[in-house]
């Protein structure tokens, strides 16, 4: 019994020990203030940003064949290409992402490529806008297509953001790349842009860094391991940085925790930004060995890739107006669900009138249940003789004022 409790306590002494060791090396390694003062420059460089690119998947595999790998019958990726734009200020977005979707003859919409093939197909633009302007957060959706829905747009104060069940507003992946953390949740509203690197570095534990050789380049390589990030569950982070850019990134390994490739990035043809030490990649490709609707399982080969284009960027101040979306979709037939003014599980819905003088009353209604008749707009005929009468007045000034001037001569 004594070589047992004997034998138990060398066991627990040895495992305690190379615990510890281990979470003490894990504590030991650390990313260089030089590098962490290249990283915080470069998201500082990037405030104010705009930011234009353009998305696309492609696949060498049968469109069939993919759907069974991915486990995914109704997989929607395979669309037409995304143009995004991102107007990043302080804490205030606006991002824009219009694709075209289709429309078959059972009325259903579909993202599949292969739909194209079909005769009975339709294209039309699907356009989703998000902003914050400091106070209200906005989520507007338009597409123009026949017979189909007005415009919509959904107002939501700060103060209820995080009540409400709210659609993905950033784009990750291009952001993410480039290797900025934009803000991605309701819970996230508010907070300012980090560098990627660091953001993963405090949530997770930094396993090694050194140097190495990318594509004849010097990079320094920062691996981290973290836990519940975003979509990629439990998993390995390793960072591939060129210290000739600013130490942007070149190279993202996304790996699970026993190694296996999950998702590979890879930054070209970078833009060095005049008057800046940023580095902006012109290319990204993200490489997909698994995807969620998979589990666990990983690919040994790659399912598809993702392909984002920088088409146009700028660091010039942005007006504050710009994140404000009711300057763009206060037009005639938007239905508007207001939740500063209501705050219930659809908040104060109306639509915008045809005259727009009527918009207070029309809110006036949707507010006390009383019946709103709008004001009748001016006739063509009526409006016609209306500009008559205006440039008639326009004309005498202008005669009145010759007849002084040709006195005075």
């Amino acid at each position: 019994m004594k070589n047992i409790c004997l034998y138990c306590g060398i066991v627990y002494f040895v495992f305690h020990v190379i615990c510890y060791n281990r979470t003490l090396s894990y504590a030991e390694v650390v990313i260089p203030d030089e590098i962490k003062n290249a990283l915080n420059k470069n998201v500082e460089d990037c405030n104010p940003i705009t930011l234009v690119w353009q998305s696309n998947y492609s696949t060498d595999m049968n469109f069939e064949t993919l759907c069974k790998k991915l486990k995914f019958p109704d997989f929607y990726g395979f669309y037409t290409p995304v143009n995004s734009i991102l107007m990043w200020q302080n804490d205030c977005f606006f991002h824009n992402r219009t694709h075209k979707e289709f429309l078959n003859s059972n009325n259903k919409n579909s993202l599949n490529a292969w739909e194209l093939e079909k005769n009975d197909t339709k294209l039309y633009n699907r356009i989703d806008d998000y902003s914050y302007n400091g106070e209200m957060f906005f989520f507007g959706n338009d597409a123009e297509k026949t017979n189909a829905a007005n415009p919509t747009l959904s107002i939501i104060p700060l103060t209820q953001i995080n009540m409400k069940d709210l659609p993905t507003f950033i784009s990750q992946q291009y952001t993410t790349f480039l290797g900025i953390k934009f803000p991605n949740g309701s819970k996230e509203i508010g907070t300012r842009q980090e560098s990627y690197v660091l953001y993963l570095a405090r949530k997770g534990i930094i396993i090694d860094t050194q140097k190495d050789i990318l594509d004849n380049q010097d990079v320094f390589v920062i691996t981290i391991k973290a836990y519940n990030i975003f979509a990629y569950k439990d998993c390995i982070f390793r960072f591939y940085l060129f210290p000739s850019k600013n130490y942007a990134i070149g190279r993202l390994d996304i790996m699970s925790l026993n190694g296996q490739l999950m998702y590979q990035i890879e930054n070209s043809n970078f833009i060095e930004v005049k008057g800046k030490s940023l580095y902006l990649p012109r290319n990204t490709h993200v490489y997909y060995y698994t995807f969620g609707s998979m589990g666990d399982e990983i690919s040994s080969t790659i399912l598809f890739k993702e392909i984002y284009d920088l088409k146009n960027y700028s660091l010039n101040k942005i007006k504050q107006n710009q994140f404000d979306l009711r300057l763009v979709y206060l037009t005639p037939g938007t239905r508007i669900a207001d939740f500063s003014l209501k705050d219930t599980e659809f908040g104060l819905q109306y639509d915008v009138p045809a005259n727009p003088a009527d918009l207070d009353r029309v809110i006036e209604s949707a507010l006390t249940g009383k019946d709103f008749t709008p004001t009748p707009l001016p006739s063509r005929a009526a409006m016609i003789i209306r500009w008559i009468l205006i440039l008639a007045g326009i004309s005498m000034i202008l005669y009145a004022g010759y007849r002084k001037f040709i006195q005075k001569i």
